[in-house]
């Protein structure tokens, strides 16, 4: 197969040869090089005998590519700084062929977020379980990295990929000529909302859409896009852009039709888009919710999500399968065998007891009893494959009905369905109430413009300190907080008392402190800083830190959190987050422990700063 054996080619090494030589004639490398050895590639193929300028003349002769096409490789070569007749000598033309097939042009240019990573490409692939004669589409298709494998993988159904950037659509194209799929797949250069007016339909689609956009940031005049914008759909105007992409591929999915798209974390739990969420789950159209491990995606360590889309799905099947990566230096990714196994999941495969029985046989002592009675998706295996049931055991997943899911705000992670409670071995009788019915006040901390807080700032001791969310760490407040130049009424308004609970403003994780503020000093907490003042009569502000800070706790600040890209909550939703009840000498016990942890904390900073500075001075 053509995909492979070009990967096989050295052509990452090609790629540095050929950058190498264009940085010696003043090139621009980062918007050259891609361009440049797709010419290279066309001029063997053409049998020019001259420089890469014929090459280009005779493209445009051969009819081989659209305007946008002959347009990129035109400004690639005008940026290359090869003079007329000229060529990359030193490179072979199939390792040329190779780079064009197979290299991340965001690597060399700014097209980072066009890349879909190729193993998430094949993990789609797998899911859609493509069928000669299939109708596919990829909905903002970048650089064409999902087109490309699942199509040599697949060669009997036809692909269109749609991207609105030229020059990434030109990278794609090129992409495709390179491995020979001019006749399986086109890419079109189109607004996908415009296109979205013309109502085509696809058996399979697949859309690594820009993640976590919000509608001020959109322009379009499509009247499909009006139309969902209005609330259409019955669940009202989605804030977060992902879910106009998913309907998009639910409005465009032929009859039995199946889409894959990749998600941001925040979408999947915002409170913003619980009715839009509500209006997938109700209408049957999420069919799995597949979390991803972190650090996949080019420029972000953010977590993603791979969202299979169909109609008439009476629940939601969700696979938690972040603990599947191979770390990388800079990115991790997913070994064939990991794919293996998120795949077997969402196809549902069967669990092969008889193959565990022989190979495992100490999960089968029934004496010890430690098979459980019915067998949960947690242990699917497929027989014969150790590799695989070892990478199985870090898996987790379950199905939930949309009732379950509604009952979770229609929050779309497993961990939001989860009814256990605890925190360091206390049973933790869920009968809570909200946080709002033990609080004196919940207020946000003194609001300056950065103008204002850069002329108070002052770098010797006033006895005023300022408090920003990174200012808390690790439960405790930093000693090494600014100075501001003197206290004014504006400021001490806001000043913090011993006792106050704190909580940053913007996660996630969410900081958390409680105020222990010395004699003589003043701490001004920033607008990013919540300060909830309790009676502590009623309730230890220790043990609120301390629950919030477990991992029932976060649980509830994820639940209280909106936005995307960064959550955030609101002082509403904050006095809504739901605090269990412990027994007053439980309470007791959990403080101390608490402020034991805190104590060995503050210790073994201060060690570390002894230490650090010790290293510095080693050699004075």
């Amino acid at each position: 197969m053509l995909y492979d054996e070009l990967r096989e080619r050295p052509y990452d090494e090609a790629g540095r040869d050929a950058a190498d030589a264009l940085r010696t004639r003043g090139a621009v490398v980062a918007e050259a090089l891609y361009g440049t050895l797709a010419l290279e590639m066309l001029r063997a193929e053409l049998g020019v005998g001259g420089g890469l300028d014929e090459a280009l003349a005779m493209t445009k002769e051969s009819g081989l590519f659209e305007a946008f096409v002959l347009d990129y490789l035109s400004d690639s070569l005008g940026k290359s700084g090869l003079a007329a007749g000229e060529r990359l000598a030193d490179v072979d033309s199939r390792d040329a062929r190779a780079f064009v097939a197979h290299a991340d042009a965001g690597n060399f240019a700014i097209m980072r977020e066009s890349v879909t990573p190729s193993s998430i490409a094949v993990v789609a692939t797998e899911i859609l379980e493509i069928a000669d004669g299939e109708e596919v589409a990829d909905y903002g298709c970048g650089q064409g990295f999902f087109l490309a494998y699942a199509a040599s993988r697949h060669p009997g159904a036809t692909y269109v990929g749609y991207e609105v950037n030229p020059e990434t659509a030109a990278v794609a194209t090129l992409r495709m000529h390179a491995l020979g799929l001019d006749d399986t797949v086109s890419v079109s250069v189109t607004d996908l909302f415009d296109f979205a007016d013309a109502g085509p339909e696809y058996d399979k689609v697949f859309s690594h859409y820009p993640i976590g956009m919000r509608f001020p940031r959109i322009r379009s005049d499509s009247a499909w896009l009006r139309d969902v914008a209005s609330g259409h759909a019955g669940y009202g105007r989605p804030v977060v852009f992902d879910w106009v992409f998913n309907q998009l591929v639910i409005d465009t999915l032929r009859d039995g039709g199946m889409g894959v798209v990749l998600m941001s974390d925040g979408a999947l739990v915002n409170v913003s888009d619980e009715k839009v969420r509500g209006g997938f789950v109700e209408g049957g159209w999420i069919r799995n919710v597949i979390k991803l491990p972190k650090n996949l995606l080019p420029d972000t360590g953010a977590g993603s999500n791979l969202v299979v889309l169909a109609g008439g799905c009476g629940g939601v099947h969700f696979l938690d399968a972040t603990g599947l990566a191979v770390e990388g230096r800079r990115k991790n990714t997913l070994s064939d065998k990991a794919v293996e196994v998120i795949a077997t999941y969402v196809k549902e495969e069967a669990y092969d007891e008889e193959w565990e029985r022989e190979n495992h046989p100490e999960l089968h002592d029934e004496e010890k009893g430690l098979r459980p009675a019915t067998i949960s998706w947690a242990t699917i295996i497929v027989g014969g494959d150790e590799e695989f049931y070892q990478l199985n055991k870090g898996v987790e997943s379950c199905t939930a009905s949309a009732g379950a899911i509604a009952s979770a705000r229609y929050k779309l992670d497993m961990k939001y369905l989860d009814d256990t409670i605890g925190y360091d071995g206390y049973d933790m009788a869920y009968d809570p109430d909200e946080l709002g019915k033990h609080v004196t006040s919940i207020r946000r901390g003194v609001s300056l413009r950065a103008s204002e807080l850069d002329d108070m700032m002052v770098a010797y001791d006033t006895g005023v300190r300022y408090l920003a969310p990174t200012g808390i760490e690790d439960g405790l407040i930093s000693d090494d907080l600014p100075f501001l130049s003197e206290l004014t009424p504006k400021l001490e308004k806001h000043a913090l008392r011993s006792g106050d609970l704190l909580i940053s403003r913007i996660g996630q994780p969410y900081r958390i402190a409680v105020a222990d503020v010395p004699e003589g000093t003043a701490i001004i907490p920033s607008s990013n800083v919540f300060v909830v003042r309790v009676d502590p009569e009623d309730i230890d502000p220790y043990y609120l830190a301390a629950y919030l800070q477990s991992s029932r706790g976060a649980w509830e600040l994820d639940r209280a959190s909106s936005g995307g890209a960064v959550p955030s909550i609101s002082t509403k939703t904050l006095r809504e987050v739901e605090i269990p009840y412990l027994e007053p000498y439980e309470t007791e016990e959990l403080v101390e422990s608490y402020q034991s942890k805190l104590e060995e904390i503050r210790l073994t900073k201060e060690r570390l700063e002894r230490a650090r500075k010790d290293l510095l001075d080693l050699l004075d």
